[in-house]
């Protein structure tokens, strides 16, 4: 182990080696703080022996310490403005906007514990000067942003408004997101306080004025992604351009269970009596010590034991978690609420099934929110994918109680009034279009996958170059966030593509370039559009 020197490490002896057969008389006993640099060789020479005894016991150990001069070049290196000071500083100010702790976390006794521990030479900083350096550090990567966001040509914004409850003051948070290479890379670049009304003539100003500070000009915005509010639609309309806008699809996606349970009769009214028993949980101490110990009696160990979960409406998901952890937990819940007469009534076994039910049919919408929930890898041409497996999964449940087939229904048709049109949203079409993993096999309409042909032709023929480069996506990096999960999200996805591979091997076509099973891709028979691109003159345009 190789840590910071101290000043007793530098002040050790080294040991006495007089001549090559010299023996050491006591054993050298390194402990972890006197490790601090250094080195433990291997002498095969040296040998261990005891006093009572001549035989060799094993190979000596000898310790060699550092020049005088290399030591205190160290120590100089932990004085203010030192190599190894800097470098821990940096990561101090990494630490804490990383993981957003709050500046006085410099003071704190127990951390400042930790550095006298790790480096005890490091003076730490207070928190008013790790204030003023944390400032400057962030002009220094803001001109870095600047300079890398003035090089890149295409750059995607995120917005969105909220308020602080407790100031009631209204913020507009936006995020940029670019390529870099061959990674995606995406930053906060305002932190806005809305000081005029939310109107969509102020909002575009904001959005513009942010642009300009950060060297984003309007024309390399590829797109921006906000909520359905009709005031950000617009102001996104008024910055930028109609056609550069796209709705969230997550926030949608959230809209459509919550629409579909309040036009199901029964439904509000059994998740109201779930919430009431979990809020009188919340706020019971004895059922809640109740409730754990009958979990641990049921043989479940300290570190396992379930808690229930609240239902919050701006939450996504949250109604899907509350229902899924109350049924987990209905045997207990049942045992302990018959014993407090003031408590909550339990569900009927008749209800216990509904809700059964109703978590089958709102699975699917909860695996894909978190499968559109990275930012590491790219979303945009899952979702018109994701539209058509969630059809598909709905349509193939069979509830048998009316409740939950009322569900489906509502279901079905807020997800056809809300995603009927993605495949003609041009960027989307575009996307999955060009996604090796799924091309045309999503497409339902004829007319939006030839326009989304013709778009890619037409983008190819602008931005043609010499310099070609193919990116395959593997099926089961797609699959990677799923791992352990019984739910199959994209079982629809592999019913496709099993169907293609059956179509193409029966007409000798090869469904995959190159034998890999995890390129599933396009029909054997070129579409109108497509035959028009391959037989035009510019050969760059690939067969899609």
């Amino acid at each position: 182990m190789v840590t910071d020197p101290t000043l007793d490490d530098i002040n050790e002896p080294s040991p006495s080696t007089s001549s090559a057969s010299h023996q050491i008389e006591t054993p050298i006993v390194v402990s972890l703080c006197d490790s601090v640099d250094v080195i433990i060789q291997d002498e095969p020479g040296n040998s261990i022996q005891s006093s009572s005894s001549t035989s060799t016991v094993s190979t000596a150990r000898t310790a060699q310490q550092l020049q005088i001069k290399d030591a205190f070049r160290k120590i100089s290196s932990y004085s203010e403005g030192g190599s190894r000071s800097a470098k821990i500083t940096n990561a101090i100010m990494y630490m804490i906007c990383r993981d957003l702790l709050p500046l006085s976390h410099v003071e704190d006794q127990g951390f400042r514990f930790l550095m006298k521990v790790t480096a005890p030479l490091y003076t730490v900083p207070s928190r008013r000067k790790i204030t003023l350096m944390i400032d400057e550090k962030y002009e220094l990567l803001v001109n870095v942003y600047k300079i890398k966001l003035f090089n890149t040509d295409n750059v995607t914004l995120t917005a969105d408004i909220w308020t602080e409850s407790l100031n009631t003051k209204s913020f507009m948070g936006v995020t940029m997101h670019y390529l870099q290479e061959t990674h995606l890379v995406s930053a906060t670049i305002g932190v806005i306080e809305l000081k005029e009304s939310h109107s969509s003539e102020n909002i575009s100003k904001v959005l513009l004025s942010t642009c300009n500070e950060w060297n984003i000009e309007a024309h390399k915005v590829t797109a921006v992604v906000t909520d359905n509010a009709a005031n950000m639609v617009k102001g996104i309309h008024y910055a930028f351009s109609r056609k550069k806008h796209l709705p969230c699809f997550a926030h949608t996606l959230n809209l459509v269970p919550i629409k579909a349970i309040e036009l199901t009769k029964g439904l509000p009214e059994m998740i109201s009596q779930i919430k009431s028993i979990v809020t009188w949980f919340k706020h019971s101490v004895q059922g809640a010590d109740m409730l754990r110990k009958v979990q641990m009696e049921s043989g479940r160990s300290e570190g396992n034991v379930l808690k229930l979960k609240q239902d919050i409406p701006t939450r996504w998901n949250s109604c899907f978690y509350m229902l899924d952890q109350f049924l987990k937990l209905k045997d207990c819940l049942t045992v302990v609420l018959i014993k407090f007469p003031q408590a909550p009534p339990m569900l009927t076994a008749f209800q216990l099934e509904e809700v059964k039910e109703v978590i089958e049919l709102l699975k699917p919408i909860e695996s894909i929110s978190k499968e559109l929930s990275g930012s590491s890898y790219v979303t945009c041409s899952k979702i018109i994918p994701l539209v058509n497996c969630l059809e598909a999964h709905i349509e193939a449940t069979n509830p048998t109680l009316q409740m939950s087939c009322n569900l489906k229904k509502n279901l079905q048709d807020e997800v056809q009034k809300r995603f009927g049109k993605t495949e003609g949203v041009s960027l989307l079409a575009q996307a999955t279009l060009l996604d090796p993993r799924f091309k045309k096999i999503h497409f339902r309409d004829p007319l939006c996958c030839s326009q989304a042909i013709k778009s890619v032709a037409s983008t190819m023929r602008e931005y043609q170059s010499e310099d070609e480069t193919a990116i395959g996506t593997s099926l089961e990096a797609m699959e990677s966030q799923q791992q352990g999960d019984k739910f199959d999200l994209w079982h629809h996805h592999k019913q496709l593509v099993a169907k293609k591979m059956g179509t193409s091997q029966t007409e000798g076509g090869n469904l995959f370039p190159g034998n890999s099973p995890t390129q599933s891709g396009a029909d054997s028979a070129m579409t109108t559009e497509s035959a028009k691109c391959k037989t035009s003159p510019d050969s760059t345009i690939a067969y899609i």
